[in-house]
């Protein structure tokens, strides 16, 4: 059994982000797993070596029992790319569309063949208009939810989609603990885990909870953090990540140690 923790470091993690490494640690001990710490770090501009030093220190300083994953970008990437191959190629095709021109005017690009120049254009994966994903007893219309999804992007870096099924499957993830605004991104990629033929992935189990809000009754975000002076590690924060991991424990069925 194996579960992950995989935070972008684009800010500096907030309470949210915290109390789900708690259920993904609280459930790997009650499996006698393991839980991986999976560094999404792919968009480099908005890398800093200071957020990915405070994820590491907050797991210490909650006591959590983690093995890391944290490979090289540059061989990385590559990988990556070599993957895509994976995919069928009448799937895929180039697009020149930017996300503001697709507002006003439907895509056109893959009818038109253009050939995919990494760092010119991006390669997209075709997600018919009647092809549908369940996750956790929901079922999703892809392309209503995505369109046809982004899977390298125009500045030659993996995108977020992409690159998260092929690491899980890599990882050998059996179990994911994620906030329910990724409810629809499970069901994404559950459809590319079945088109690579990633099983584990495929089949794994998906849990997702409710997300801790801020005082305004918004969603924590990261990039909020991003210009931010860290949140003090405290008994009072500590206190405060842990009642609330307790409270989502409760809606996934996760035993609290």
């Amino acid at each position: 059994m194996r579960t992950r923790f995989a935070p972008t470091p684009s800010g500096y993690l907030h309470q949210g982000n915290l109390a789900n490494a708690l259920l993904n640690s609280w459930l790997a001990e009650q499996s006698q797993g393991e839980m991986i710490l999976r560094i999404d770090a792919d968009d480099e501009l908005r890398t800093q070596h200071e957020y990915t030093e405070y994820i590491f220190k907050c797991l210490r300083f909650f006591g959590l029992s983690f093995i890391t994953s944290h490979p090289d970008p540059q061989i990385r990437h590559a990988y990556l790319k070599s993957q895509l191959t994976r995919i069928p190629d009448e799937l895929l095709f180039a697009c020149e569309c930017s996300r503001s021109s697709l507002i006003d005017h439907p895509c056109t690009c893959r009818e038109q063949g253009l050939i995919w120049r990494p760092g010119v254009n991006v390669l997209r994966l075709h997600l018919d208009e009647n092809l549908t994903s369940d996750i956790d007893g929901s079922t999703y219309k892809l392309n209503d939810e995505f369109g046809d999804v982004i899977l390298w992007r125009r500045d030659d870096v993996p995108a977020y989609h992409w690159a998260n099924v092929i690491d899980d499957r890599d990882l050998h993830i059996t179990h994911i603990v994620r906030g329910s605004d990724l409810h629809a991104s499970s069901a994404l990629h559950v459809h590319i885990a079945h088109l690579i033929g990633a099983k584990n992935l495929a089949t794994a189990n998906y849990r997702h909870h409710s997300l801790i809000l801020d005082t305004d009754g918004n969603k924590l975000s990261k990039s909020q953090q991003s210009h931010a002076t860290p949140t003090a590690l405290d008994a009072t924060f500590m206190s405060d990540v842990h009642s609330a991991a307790v409270r989502l424990a409760g809606e996934l069925n996760i035993n609290v140690p």
